[in-house]
């Protein structure tokens, strides 16, 4: 078998055998081994003794037991990275394959048709986090490692793993990626998908909190404290890189943030598209150089600002000052007329003329930062401490900024 060095955890690698099939084929009989990288991608290891293979596979399904006699399918689309082919005898062929995830794909591992009530862990990449409530990890010793937030009437435990510092500290010097967290949560079978998609909101909150892409990539479903489920997902995670704005200290502010913001998340996803909001604006804080940054932020101010409930008249339809005004005044951001000029007059040197103004970039680049900060944490209905980039690198507790919502006349 093949050595995975890509930071599988080495008791979520599982091996197993069973039934195989290629793009819908005939059924054979093959070992397997599969895992999980930290990144999200799942890889599939297989052994065979044929060659009657199609010249191309897609898409595989196994259906199987592991070497713990557990149910085991893995199905979805793959695309195929290694073939090598041995002949230890002159009748023995031994093929292996190694196979990465791509796109839809599910391993399952377990009944998936579990029922009653249960506890549900959802495993979460590079969230840094401060905890608040304690609780006993081993007999006489307690440890602040979790936070409880109610959002949706659920209570939500977030939990950092049990070597997070070592693992925090170590994507921190390679900028690499890792489970950090769980999320846990109570749920039952009839309730799940709702119970996925708010563990997938809460990721996209804190991708925004922590200026870096937060994603689950896995989960493990328990009854009674026995696991009965585990399922893995190709979910598609970042880099440890970024800087957030909505800070660790003190701890309270992620909680009132989460607990602020999910009902809006939920009221107006259906018009802003969340998810790909997130996406871009973590793409401005660590990706890229500083150009590509703001022009990033430019394109997500200009489609957040045309999602609001009144637009300007049509002789204004042209003028993007307009619509910064009209998203600027529905949502209450305390943002000036003044920055809506300077923001506006940098778009339009940057886009038109690929020239930045007559100052120091740096200093242009966190004043786009700061304006597009302001504009979607309003929108997401913060009002809160946060951090504001003008102040980077010298951020502090003391440097922290309140979003207080402001009214503009017309």
């Amino acid at each position: 078998m093949l050595k995975f060095e890509l930071n599988c955890d080495s008791d979520k690698t599982y091996s197993g055998s069973g039934q195989l099939s290629f793009n819908g084929s005939e059924s054979v009989d093959c070992p397997l081994k599969i895992c999980q990288a930290s990144t999200g991608t799942i890889f599939v290891d297989l052994n065979l003794t044929t060659l009657e293979l199609p010249k191309e596979i897609t898409e595989i399904e196994f259906v199987g037991k592991t070497v713990d006699d557990e149910t085991f399918t893995a199905i979805g689309s793959v695309i195929q990275i290694i073939d090598k082919i041995s002949m230890p005898g002159e009748t023995a062929v031994d093929r292996e394959l190694l196979f990465r995830s791509s796109g839809e794909f599910h391993l399952g591992i377990g009944n998936k048709n579990w029922q009653g009530r249960a506890t549900a862990h959802f495993y979460v990449t590079n969230l840094e986090f401060v905890g608040i409530n304690a609780e006993e990890i081993a007999p006489g010793l307690h440890q602040h490692n979790h936070i409880v937030i109610s959002v949706n009437d659920t209570s939500i435990i977030i939990r950092q793993v049990n070597n997070y510092d070592e693992r925090i500290s170590e994507i921190k010097e390679t900028h690499g990626t890792a489970v950090t967290a769980e999320i846990v949560l109570e749920t039952t079978h009839e309730a799940f998908v709702k119970s996925l998609e708010l563990v997938s909101t809460l990721c996209h909150l804190l991708s925004v909190a922590r200026g870096k892409r937060i994603n689950w990539i896995y989960y493990e479903v328990f009854i009674d404290d026995q696991k009965v489920y585990t399922e893995h997902q190709p979910r598609i995670v970042g880099r440890y890189e970024g800087t957030e704005v909505i800070d660790n200290m003190p701890p309270q502010n992620t909680v009132q943030f989460l607990e602020e913001c999910y009902s809006h998340y939920v009221r107006l996803d259906h018009a802003f598209k969340f998810q790909n909001v997130a996406n871009f604006y973590t793409a401005v804080r660590s990706g890229g150089f500083t150009e590509n940054r703001c022009l990033t932020a430019f394109a997500l101010a200009e489609y957040l600002a045309k999602k609001t409930s009144n637009p300007p008249s049509n002789k204004h339809k042209r003028n993007f000052r307009k619509w910064l005004e009209a998203i600027v005044i529905e949502f209450a951001v305390p943002i000036t007329g003044a920055e809506i000029d300077s923001f506006v007059e940098l778009r339009n040197s940057l886009v038109h003329e690929l020239e930045w103004m007559p100052s120091d970039i740096t200093e242009q680049y966190q004043s786009v930062q700061h304006f597009l900060d302001r504009l979607l944490l309003r929108i997401l209905g913060y009002k809160g401490y946060y951090l504001p980039a003008t102040k980077f690198p010298q951020w502090s507790g003391c440097n922290m900024y309140k979003l207080t919502p402001t009214s503009h006349t017309e």
